[in-house]
């Protein structure tokens, strides 16, 4: 069955899970934690969906998050 959407919040650290929930056309919802970039990648580009929707950080608190660094950013 074909995957309708996918929705990912993105993590503002890396050590951290982000969160998958991933539609598929029968309507089932399938929820997952992925830690890396190519589990990102694997579990959206397998699906071939119509929709992701992506909540990200837009900025980390200067105390209390790892490194501070985020997923992405050089």
């Amino acid at each position: 069955m074909r995957t309708l959407a996918v929705g990912l919040d993105l993590a503002a650290s890396p050590r951290r899970p982000s969160g998958l929930a991933i539609l598929s056309g029968s309507r089932e919802v399938t929820t997952l934690l992925v830690y890396t970039d190519d589990e990102i990648l694997d579990e959206v580009e397998g699906g071939k969906p119509l929709v992701v929707a992506i909540d990200a950080p837009l900025s980390i608190p200067s105390k209390g998050v790892g490194s501070g660094s985020v997923r992405g950013s050089s």
